[in-house]
Parts: structure tokens; C-alpha cells; sequence
């Protein structure tokens, strides 16, 4: 629920700003939450060193690699259309536990993936002529989002066994909001225009999204999944 959410969310802000600039403001308001969070007491993080490598390598597929993909994928598609790439996500994590974490599916997680990708289908079937009009480059930054996110399922997954997930999810939107906010501030100061980075962020139609998108989706969504 969370996540689906998350894509009209999304679509409200991009209508308002660059692409890069919601992942920048997304993951900047995510970890001043999450900072909040440790500095009044309600969360306590502990880093360890030996952990590091291991929480930049989840980090880089999630949320780095998976939302430059995501993100750029929903510039191109419907909120529709990139939530149904999403279903996807499932078969891929089965995939790849099978192979990395020697996992097998059980008979009835079997049936509720291939529900969820009949479900796909279906709505793909039935909206065939709304869909198809948009670019394929949409669909295979999404299909590189699906495989991201799969791929920090797994490390994800790993990484729960030696460490908490309060600490891995503050990691995760501490390396984001650094790494994203570098980025685009490169990209607005290339422009001449590094003022829009605080002019965006008096618009509602911006501020609004980036409430849900940075603490319920981002906190409260991986810290679920972690």
C-alpha cells in the first residue's frame, strides 16, 4: 500500500520539479525524519564498522540505483504502467533468493507470485489500447528498477542477520540524501540556478508529496522491509 501510494505521490511532485530534484528532496526529508527520530531518543542507532561495506552495497541498489531508474522511468509512464512493472518485483526476489540464499518459494508463496503477475497481465490485456503509447526507454529504466529492487531484497535479507534495521535504514537515507542532494546541486549550479533548490521547496505542491514520499514511504516503508 505504501508503495503503490508512493507513484501518485510522486507523479503530484514531478509535475513541479526535475526528476532528480524529488529524489534529492525526497531522501533529504527522509533522513532529517529519521535524524529527529535518534536525536529525540524514539530510535537509537548504533553503526558498526565491519557493517559498513555491507550496508553501501544494499544502499547502492536501494535506494540509489533502484530510484535513479524508478524515477526517471515514471517521467515516461503512468503511475498505472510503473505500478505495474513493480508487481514484478516478486518474481525477481525469488528468482535470485533461490540462487544467492539457496531459498526455495513455498508451494503457496508459489501461487500468490503467479497470482500477482496474472493480475499484470490482465490489466495489460484489458488496457491495451491506453497502454503501449508510451516510450519503451520508460520500461527498461523500470525493468532495471525491478531488478534493483531485487537485488536489495536479497542483501537486505543477508544484512538482517548481523545487524538491526533501524541502523541499516538510517544508513540508507543517510547515503541518499548525500549522494542525491550532491548531484542535483551539481546539476542546478551547471544551470546557474541553484536558488530553485529552496525556491522548490515553498510550493506546497511540492512540500505536500515529499511529507508522505520522505517519511511513510522512505522510513517507514524500508524500515517494514529491512
Amino acid at each position: 500500500t505504501i508503495c503503490g501510494l508512493s507513484f501518485m505521490f510522486s507523479k503530484i511532485a514531478l509535475a513541479n520539479v526535475t526528476a532528480m530534484g524529488l529524489i534529492a528532496y525526497r531522501f533529504l526529508f527522509a533522513f532529517l525524519g529519521f535524524l529527529l527520530l535518534r536525536l529525540t531518543g524514539i530510535v537509537r542507532i548504533r553503526l558498526k564498522q565491519e557493517h559498513v561495506p555491507q550496508m553501501m552495497l544494499v544502499a547502492l541498489f536501494q535506494p540509489i540505483l533502484y530510484f535513479m531508474f524508478e524515477t526517471y522511468g515514471l517521467t515516461l509512464l503512468t503511475s498505472a504502467e510503473a505500478g505495474m512493472m513493480i508487481a514484478l518485483i516478486p518474481i525477481f526476489v525469488s528468482i535470485l533468493s533461490g540462487i544467492f540464499l539457496k531459498e526455495r518459494p513455498l508451494p503457496l508463496q508459489v501461487v500468490f507470485i503467479i497470482l500477482s503477475v496474472s493480475g499484470v497481465i490482465f490489466i495489460q490485456i484489458m488496457s491495451q489500447d491506453k497502454l503501449g503509447a508510451s516510450p519503451p526507454l520508460g520500461y527498461v529504466l523500470l525493468f532495471c528498477a525491478v531488478l534493483s529492487a531485487a537485488f536489495f531484497n536479497i542483501f537486505s535479507r543477508k544484512s538482517s542477520k548481523t545487524m538491526k534495521p533501524e541502523a541499516l535504514t538510517y544508513f540508507m537515507m543517510l547515503s541518499s540524501a548525500i549522494f542525491f542532494n550532491a548531484v542535483y546541486l551539481i546539476q542546478l549550479g551547471w544551470k546557474g540556478r541553484i536558488g530553485d533548490y529552496f525556491i522548490h521547496l515553498s510550493k506546497v505542491e511540492v512540500v505536500g508529496p515529499l511529507l508522505y514520499l520522505g517519511l511513510m514511504a522512505s522510513i517507514g516503508g524500508f524500515f517494514l522491509v529491512n
